[in-house]
């Protein structure tokens, strides 16, 4: 599939998309913001004790907070920008939804895949001791992917907290961004 640009949108992206994620539902769970204290950890992602199952009416939805620097924050901005621009209609508007998709494409991967692909990826510098909470919700299929997905990492060793899963999703989903967009995340002249 094109864009009207003329870029290539991998299958990968509009597939997920079209495989069960309600749209809507992921506009809707727009992040909210969150409180809470530092837990120990990395300055650019730690997951906090702060988990729920959603109320709303998508049910069974997870929302949950963990901790980014601001790089890493504006990296992943900069991708949902640079997707929304390269193929709105296949781009959910809302961040969340953006975040959403990132998580099931991550989950799509084999634990093999992942571990590959963590073992490549470069976390933007953070700034000394920066790093601020965010809350995130996701529909109840991208939080059975992610279960299911942190299970098969488990299996073959790997164990890591949700917001961490979600971290490496979402630097993935911004590689695979900057390489549509011809190796970066700046917006091109129509």
């Amino acid at each position: 599939m094109t864009s009207p640009t003329g870029r290539r949108q991998p299958t990968s992206f509009g597939a997920v998309k079209h495989s069960g994620i309600d749209p809507d539902d992921a506009a809707k769970s727009a992040p909210r913001s969150a409180g809470g204290t530092r837990s120990a950890g990395s300055a650019r992602t730690t997951s906090t004790a702060r988990t729920s199952k959603s109320t709303s009416a998508a049910g069974g939805g997870l929302v949950f907070s963990t901790r980014w620097s601001d790089e890493t924050m504006a990296l992943a901005k900069a991708a949902h920008v640079v997707d929304r621009i390269d193929d709105p209609n296949a781009v959910p508007k809302a961040f969340n939804g953006w975040v959403t998709i990132a998580v099931q494409m991550w989950a799509r991967l084999s634990p093999q895949r992942r571990a590959q692909e963590r073992d490549r990826m470069t976390f933007p510098p953070a700034t000394k001791n920066a790093s601020r909470p965010r809350q995130f919700s996701l529909p109840e299929g991208a939080r059975i992917a992610l279960e299911e997905a942190m299970r098969a990492d488990e299996l073959i060793g790997h164990l890591e907290g949700r917001g961490t899963f979600v971290t490496h999703a979402v630097l993935y989903a911004a590689a695979a961004a900057a390489n549509r967009n011809g190796g970066d995340l700046t917006i091109k002249p129509s």
